[in-house]
């Protein structure tokens, strides 16, 4: 039959596909460290277990915690495969061996992954801790890795106490946990602690063009950098994100293509946004968030993005570009450094307070467009970002002009109202009242020493510093102007 595709049969090319969906794997799971070495930015953590196996100075229980994606449960698991391995206990397991290799599959029968999130309840950890009896079936140690360890019931936390306290020598725990603080103290007393910290940029980087090599794909450098920011320092993340990308562009992946599945605004358009708004132009930074709305951005997202590029540019005023305390492309360093010379650091300050103090109202309202429009136009105003010379230049012109001013004229010096008194502070000596001497004030230092010209003054002062972020500062000077006035 003409114009109809012949159907192919499941035996056919149709099996060999399905093979490769079955065999395909993650890249965060195809790339996970199967040694100490391998494991990216713990090196304190993976120092101190290789040391303390080379030892023999192995702890019967484990708590690491930190933040999701750093390599808590591989790190337990390359423990498990040091302490199991043919060859060991050592350090460096071999992952060619029966136990290792087991371990790595997943199915080792004395390596056990207990899910906390779904085994919750009193009466999993009473099976638990029947099962910490029963000597291993083959390998040297029994291991339980206990993740979302939090998640865990009071009551089931109390019955594991005894067994957490004193296992049999052949049981070791190793605790995984994001939220440390939920555990009690009793479990803390018990483990040795490991806290593992977000992966820097840089190290995301180099592991993320790794893979991307040996995957034989292309990646733009901003593209690879953009991920490992977005995923704040958390690696598993990174990988998937990439996973994905490469799959959504067939091996070549672009900044572009990295912005569209974030639902970022470019780069650029942020740099515009900014400059809009010292310059003053509201008009033209809402048109840029109304474009980015329109294509789908996420107004969230879009807060996160400027508060993120306004920390960056606070860093770089404070602490400059040597720093490295900004994670930045060299371009988009140089673009920044160019920046934010157009902002004071009180400017800065004031915009980021703006923007976190949006980003709650956005989150706590339905209108999450509106926010946004009234803070880019108040930022636009301009009163908080530009400089506080004026304002200062002002305090500080009439705290000079009271330090400077001459003293007030004295009364001339007439018959006491108290002569009795004046008498006596004089020894009784009599004196010839002397006409008083003319006074000539020029007009100018009269005003600025008129009390009630100062009051006005100073009212209006004070009004335009509490309006502006630096408050503290400005009513500082203030109060020293009240009290050189005072005496």
């Amino acid at each position: 039959m003409h114009g109809q595709p012949t159907p192919r049969s499941p035996a056919a090319g149709g099996n060999d596909r399905g093979r490769r969906l079955v065999d395909y794997l993650v890249l965060a799971r195809k790339y996970r460290p199967q040694t100490f070495d391998d494991v990216v930015g713990q090196e304190g953590v993976t120092t101190t277990l290789r040391n303390a196996i080379a030892a023999g100075r192995v702890a019967h229980a484990y708590l690491f915690s930190g933040p999701r994606g750093v390599g808590k449960t591989t790190t337990a698991r390359i423990l498990a495969k040091a302490l199991n391995c043919e060859k060991g206990p050592t350090p460096d397991p071999c992952n060619t061996c029966t136990f290792c290799t087991s371990i790595t599959r997943g199915d080792d029968m004395d390596v056990i992954e207990v899910d906390a999130a779904s085994n919750t309840s009193v009466d999993d950890v009473r099976v638990l801790r029947d099962n910490v009896r029963f000597a291993p079936a083959r390998a040297r140690h029994k291991i339980y890795i206990i993740d979302e360890v939090h998640m865990l019931s009071r009551s089931a936390f109390n019955a594991f106490l005894k067994t957490l306290e004193e296992p049999p020598p052949h049981v070791k725990f190793v605790f995984c946990t994001t939220e440390p603080h939920r555990l009690p103290e009793t479990i803390h007393s018990r483990c040795q602690r490991f806290d593992f910290r977000r992966i820097s940029t840089a190290d995301i980087v180099r592991r993320l063009q790794q893979i991307a090599k040996t995957e034989k794909a292309k990646a733009d450098p901003e593209a690879i950098h953009l991920i490992a920011r977005s995923t704040k320092g958390g690696m598993r993340d990174a990988e998937t994100l990439l996973d994905q990308l490469l799959s959504y562009s067939g091996g070549k992946v672009t900044t572009q293509e990295v912005e569209d599945a974030l639902g970022a605004l470019p780069r650029r358009d942020i740099f515009r946004l900014l400059d809009h708004l010292a310059d003053h132009q509201a008009d033209r930074a809402l048109l840029i968030v109304h474009r980015a709305i329109q294509d789908g951005k996420d107004p969230e997202n879009l807060l996160h993005q400027l508060i993120d590029h306004t920390r960056s540019l606070l860093l770089l005023a404070v602490c400059g570009a040597d720093a490295g305390l900004v994670d930045e492309t060299p371009e988009d360093l140089k673009e920044l450094d160019r920046q934010r010379q157009r902002f004071t650091v009180d400017g800065l300050l004031y915009m980021s307070q703006v923007l976190w103090g949006t980003l709650r109202r956005v989150k706590e309202s339905s209108q999450s467009r509106l926010p946004i429009e009234l803070a880019l136009v108040k930022l636009a105003q301009g009163d908080g970002l530009q400089p506080l010379a004026e304002l200062l230049e002002r305090l500080q012109a009439l705290e000079a002009r009271l330090g400077a001013s001459p003293a007030p004229p004295q009364a001339p010096s007439g018959p006491s109202p108290h002569p009795t008194a004046d008498a006596g502070a004089r020894g009784g000596a009599k004196e010839r009242p002397s006409p008083p001497a003319p006074i000539t004030v020029p007009a100018a230092t009269e005003a600025e020493t008129d009390p009630e010209r100062l009051a006005e003054e100073r009212s209006r002062l004070q009004e335009e510093a509490a309006a502006h972020p630096v408050v503290g500062k400005a009513l500082h000077i203030l109060q020293g102007i009240a009290i050189n006035r005072e005496k």
